[in-house]
């Protein structure tokens, strides 16, 4: 395909040196590839629907399942296993990520209220320090 079908069909043209990406963009690049790394680290095949599952608690701990569920656009069964992933067992028996804990709530026995444990917020601390900084605090 040529540049010009390109240009039709509203794709960029082919890359040019003055078209590089600059410094800045390329630093938050390798960023987002450090908190990638760090979420590998938690579990190797960690999915990005349990990164951003955790993410939504970190933002507001103490909701219910049905209110992260909203806010993700996803059906209260789907987020509610992606948390179940992220507690002390996954789905299968086996042990899981560790990273959140459900407590009953004070308001109703029937819904639980979703809090990161102290691995889960040390995890998220030092995706935070990648973000900001560009590395992790050796103390965290």
């Amino acid at each position: 395909m040529l540049s010009s079908d390109l240009a039709q069909v509203g794709a960029a043209p082919a890359s040019r040196a003055t078209d590089s990406m600059d410094d800045v963009n390329k630093r938050t690049i390798r960023r987002l590839m450090h908190i990638m790394e760090r979420f590998r680290q938690v579990r190797s095949t960690m999915p990005v629907h349990l990164v951003e599952a955790l993410l939504r608690v970190a933002l507001d701990e103490g909701k219910s399942v049905k209110f992260y569920a909203e806010r993700a656009a996803v059906s209260t069964s789907v987020m509610s296993r992606h948390l179940l992933d992220l507690g002390s067992e996954f789905r299968n028996g086996d042990a899981g990520l560790g990273l959140i804990d459900k407590r009953v709530s004070p308001h109703s026995l029937r819904e639980q209220e979703v809090f990161l444990t102290p691995k889960g917020r040390k995890e998220v601390a030092q995706v935070v320090q990648l973000l900001v900084h560009g590395s992790v605090d050796k103390d965290m």
